[in-house]
């Protein structure tokens, strides 16, 4: 509490005098209460030195009849003074510092009313009231289910928009129960130091941890693409040898090397932790023949030409659990072979939880649907890896790029229809969840990022079997350019080990069944 001060020059003592006139009256007692009538008088006055009492709290006017400066009792802004022994009559006088406090007040009622959620309110204890724009989780995720029988956001992750992932999940037990993260270079992980720290490596360890399996120590780390589609901050894990051609229109991550057997043959190498793998390749009516063996064994030949189709898988046994070398090498010089990638398993061939990264460096929505043949081969590759749900984490380059956001929900849109179109499990098909981080920090940029988590929501609006994890939503994640930023990022747009875990540890605490 503080003292306020009474009292100065426009304070006077008067009496009537002679003809009524209004005459000034020095040396006048004058005492302060808390009414107008009766009630109490103030005592405990004090000079503007903030020590020195006033005996008895009793003023005097001075020889010209006003009334000194003072300070008030703590907390009192109004007095009523009576300079007639304390029977009245009595007038009120209001602190002169008043207006000083209102300036201060007004300040800083401005300030809080411009604060981003000045309370600190947890997202957890608000509430929704309206459709659009969409609320938080309330156990502060980000997963939000539009209800299309009510025309309201269901923020409890328990629609049918995630229920197909939790079955699936329960089920992990007798039947893999498979994500795959398809994005750009932030899911490929520029920026992570190694193919083990990025968000879907991190997801998969996350979730094995929570949801252990019955009879599955542990499992394999998933696709592991045939080469990085341009991520520099981690050495990737394969060996090329030979040059082969690089192609973006084939594989789960739409990037595959075209493998030539023109001597000297070019050859593709994984070191692998498992028991198994599936090599992924595209057949073609102008593709020749590869062979692969394991830990220098005898080869084995696979012939690849035929009607198109992407996301032929080819099992091959390693043997016991550990490491093995598995070669893969061309065969034929007069066609070439086109291998995506592999999958590899250790133990959970047939049970077991994976998350496979299925990203692209560099790439928008548009990059993802565009192309002749794309939108009608790639998605089969998708498809192949049977996913249980598919998280979609793009827009940062159609940002860049410009992309008018509703240019950006068009095509985003199409993505989706291409991997329905394509994907034969679960029946119809497998949820979608569309994972929206903070905002980049190299701009300005023509639209703004929270434009492009509009729109995404806007497609979950329309469509019960897509969702959203927005990570913008409330104070979850925040944006390159903020400071501090607390080590998320390597870059202006990437994000480093640290950013990349907590990306996985939103998304494990987002897909775990409420």
């Amino acid at each position: 509490m503080v003292r306020h001060r009474f009292g100065g020059i426009a304070d006077y003592v008067i009496t009537l005098g002679e003809t009524n006139a209004a005459t000034l009256v020095p040396g006048t007692p004058v005492t302060c209460w808390n009414a107008a009538s009766g009630g109490t008088q103030y005592v405990d006055l004090v000079d503007l030195d903030g020590s020195t009492v006033i005996a008895g709290g009793e003023l005097t006017t001075d020889a010209v009849g006003a009334l000194p400066e003072f300070l008030g009792p703590d907390g009192v802004r109004s007095v009523y003074l009576d300079a007639n022994g304390g029977a009245g009559p009595r007038r009120r006088a209001v602190a002169v510092d008043v207006g000083d406090d209102l300036t201060v007040v007004e300040a800083a009622v401005s300030g809080h009313a411009a604060a981003l959620n000045p309370h600190g309110t947890g997202i957890a204890t608000l509430a929704d009231t309206a459709a659009n724009p969409a609320t938080a989780d309330v156990k502060g995720g980000g997963v939000l289910t539009y209800d299309t029988t009510t025309s309201t956001w269901r923020p409890d992750g328990t629609t049918s928009g995630l229920m197909g992932w939790h079955a699936a999940l329960a089920g992990r037990h007798y039947a893999r129960a498979t994500i795959v993260a398809l994005g750009d270079s932030i899911t490929e992980g520029q920026g992570a130091t190694a193919f083990s720290s990025t968000w879907p490596a991190r997801l998969r360890a996350l979730l094995r941890h929570r949801f252990p399996t019955d009879g599955v120590a542990g499992g394999g780390r998933g696709f592991i693409g045939a080469a990085s589609t341009g991520t520099l901050s981690y050495t990737w894990p394969t060996s090329v040898t030979g040059g082969p051609d690089l192609d973006a229109g084939w594989g789960p991550k739409r990037y595959a090397v075209f493998l030539d057997g023109a001597a000297p043959a070019d050859t593709l190498t994984y070191a692998l932790q498992g028991t198994a793998a599936d090599i992924v390749w595209g057949r073609s009516e102008f593709s020749g023949s590869f062979r692969y063996r394991v830990d220098g064994g005898p080869w084995t030949t696979v012939s690849t030409g035929g009607a198109t189709q992407d996301g032929m898988l080819t099992r091959v046994d390693l043997g016991a659990s550990g490491p093995h070398e598995l070669h893969i090498e061309a065969v034929d010089a007069t066609f070439k072979q086109i291998i995506a990638g592999v999958v590899e398993y250790d133990g959970d061939e047939d049970a077991g939880l994976v998350v496979h990264e299925c990203a692209h460096f560099g790439w928008s929505s548009t990059a993802w649907v565009g192309g002749t043949t794309a939108p009608a081969r790639w998605p089969s590759a998708i498809g192949a890896l049977s996913p249980d749900l598919v998280v979609i984490m793009l827009g940062a380059n159609d940002q860049w790029a410009g992309t008018d956001p509703a240019a950006f929900r068009s095509t985003l849109s199409a993505l989706i229809g291409a991997l329905r179109a394509a994907t034969v499990a679960p029946i119809p098909y497998p949820p979608i969840l569309l994972a929206m981080h903070a905002a980049r920090g190299d701009g300005p940029f023509a639209h703004p990022w929270s434009a492009y988590t509009t729109e995404a929501h806007a497609i979950a609006r329309t469509d019960p079997m897509v969702s959203v994890a927005d990570l913008t939503v409330g104070p979850r994640f925040p944006d390159q350019a903020t400071s501090p930023s607390w080590g998320l990022y390597a870059d202006a747009v990437h994000l480093s080990d640290t950013g990349l875990s907590y990306v996985a540890d939103q998304l494990a605490a987002l897909l775990a069944p409420r």
